[in-house]
């Protein structure tokens, strides 16, 4: 059986907003990439990939959980694009009151806190998984920066 599709015409809208203010901001092009691929944009500079990036939105305030949760498998595929591509990878989120990024480390494997995890709301059972919680600190404020090579972040 085939589970359910969530993501909604919303959702990607929201995506598109926020992929395209950071884009004017970092001074990147971004291009979306398929569906079901480890990230959901990529940023590009003369034609290069300089960062992958995973964006999500929520529906609470930046501090409302002291952790970010994310899948694990998701994040799993975020840290081996990063490591098989030597590209950066950033998880960036959304919330009520801020946005931010959070860099996928190398070999970030035995930092991370890892516990059962997800959704009962909409009844489905797949909705349970291993998740990461990342600590909200670990987050930076977007900002203006420079995604390309030239940068030392």
């Amino acid at each position: 059986m085939l589970r359910p599709e969530y993501e909604t015409v919303k959702d990607l809208s929201n995506e598109g907003s926020i992929a395209s203010m950071l884009s004017e901001m970092w001074d990147v092009e971004v291009e979306k990439l398929k569906r079901f691929a480890p990230a959901d944009v990529a940023f590009v500079s003369n034609g290069e990939i300089e960062a992958f990036a995973e964006i999500k939105v929520r529906k609470n305030t930046k501090l409302h959980y002291p952790t970010y949760m994310i899948s694990l498998h998701k994040l799993e595929e975020l840290a081996r694009l990063h490591d098989f591509s030597g590209k950066r990878c950033l998880l960036i989120v959304s919330w009520l009151d801020s946005l931010g990024w959070w860099k996928i480390p190398s070999g970030i494997g035995s930092n991370l806190r890892i516990e059962m995890g997800g959704t009962f709301r909409r009844g489905d059972p797949q909705d349970r998984e291993p998740v990461v919680h990342i600590p909200i600190d670990e987050f930076h404020d977007v900002k203006p920066l420079r995604l390309n090579r030239r940068s030392p972040d």
